[in-house]
């Protein structure tokens, strides 16, 4: 950076809407991290609610703030007590730009800062095009990000009522390499992968992943090869964040039992540091329903030096080039869980055939995303952007 852009007061505060470890939220902690290693400002993070996404960034030692007032956009009641304690927080710290995490919360933002010099960003994570993100359009913003080309393709073919005063701009989350324990990673491949191969699948509890798909498919690959049943096992892990995912994760954990498989998939919770697990497991597993408009655990995986099943359209198609950097599956078909259950039968078999051609599949991918996602880079690109909204 310039010495003037140095000389520019940066007060940042992210809006995070929820206090669950989502994508989004991981994002922004994580970035808040790479602020204080890679950049020059100290953000601090807003959150409308309590959850573990709160515990882990004041763990990390990040600044936090979370809201007293509870509220819902249909209790107009306890909105306004919360857009009126926002407003304080704003006048308090003097803050003077935000940066919204998806439109709930550049709605909530937008109505509690009316009338003050504000600079407004706008992330849109994903997924994009619905309600809420034409109200947001309602309102002027000064930039909006995007964490992919396709995520801003999907916000394009949309309706909007506003643009924003400064253009847009596609910053890719960053993707860091943490170091890991090995004593942890080794008790880990005791625990579950033992002499065989472990599968990793990652995320929160929700019908979007699509992990009922996963287990079909293990219990097929059994069927199709017995032998496997003592060899391979599948952890997932994940949280339930919402109230309506409960149901969910209670008919995954039937689907376990009732298909005889207690001793070949554990749901182990959420975890606040992924690294352990990625570098404990053999393959990672990803099939949402629809394309993704990022695919941060295919990235994460891959910065480990991990091999991923994967699909390469939407967000993952800058990752994630069939045969080169993964392997790619076709989330769509109406075949999925035959095909996937083929697909690890493959995998499996290339794995104890055709080591090399793994090996430089791994690090093909590796390199993808360290000379292209690297957290420094994402860091770097977020400073200049909110440096520019200040001159």
């Amino acid at each position: 950076m310039s010495s003037l852009k140095r000389e520019i007061s940066i007060r940042i505060v992210y809006l995070c809407p929820n206090g669950y470890l989502g994508g989004a939220e991981k994002f922004v902690i994580d970035t808040c991290v790479g602020h204080k290693k890679y950049g020059h400002i100290t953000p601090t993070i807003l959150f409308f609610s309590e959850g573990s996404a709160v515990n882990l960034a004041q763990d990390l030692g990040i600044n936090c703030i979370v809201l007293k007032n509870s509220f819902r956009l249909s209790k107009p009641g306890s909105l306004f007590n919360a857009l009126k304690e926002i407003r304080e927080l704003f006048l308090r710290f003097n803050w003077n730009i935000y940066h919204a995490t998806m439109a709930y919360s550049q709605i909530i933002g937008a109505l509690a800062t009316v009338g003050m010099n504000i600079r407004k960003v706008w992330y849109q994570h994903g997924p994009v095009a619905q309600k809420l993100d034409l109200i947001a359009s309602f309102f002027s913003v000064d930039k909006i990000l995007f964490n992919s080309s396709y995520t801003q393709q999907l916000h394009h073919a949309a309706p909007a009522f506003s643009y924003p005063l400064k253009g847009e701009e596609v910053i890719s989350p960053g993707i860091e390499k943490n170091s890991f324990d090995s004593d942890t990673v080794s008790s880990i491949q005791r625990e579950f992968k033992r002499d065989g191969m472990l599968l990793l699948m990652a995320g929160r509890i929700t019908p979007f992943k699509q992990y009922e798909i996963a287990i079909d498919s293990l219990h097929q690959l059994f069927a199709m090869k017995p032998g496997l049943k003592s060899k391979v096992r599948l952890l997932i892990v994940g949280g339930v964040g919402r109230d309506e995912d409960e149901k969910y994760h209670d008919r995954i954990k039937l689907m376990i039992r009732d298909l005889k498989l207690k001793r070949s998939i554990f749901l182990v919770g959420s975890k606040s540091n992924m690294t352990d697990y990625y570098m404990a497991s053999d393959l990672i597993i990803h099939i949402p329903m629809s394309p993704e408009p990022f695919g941060l655990v295919v990235a994460e995986a891959m910065n480990y030096g991990r091999l991923v099943v994967a699909p390469s359209t939407g967000g993952t198609y800058s990752l994630l080039i069939p045969n080169k950097t993964g392997i790619s599956i076709d989330c769509t078909h109406k075949g999925l869980k035959n095909r996937l259950a083929r697909k690890l039968l493959s995998v499996i078999d290339m794995n104890l055939t055709a080591v090399p051609k793994i090996e430089r599949i791994r690090e093909r991918a590796q390199e993808n995303i360290q000379n292209n996602f690297s957290m420094k880079k994402t860091v770097l690109a977020l400073e200049t952007c909110y440096t520019s909204l200040l001159e």
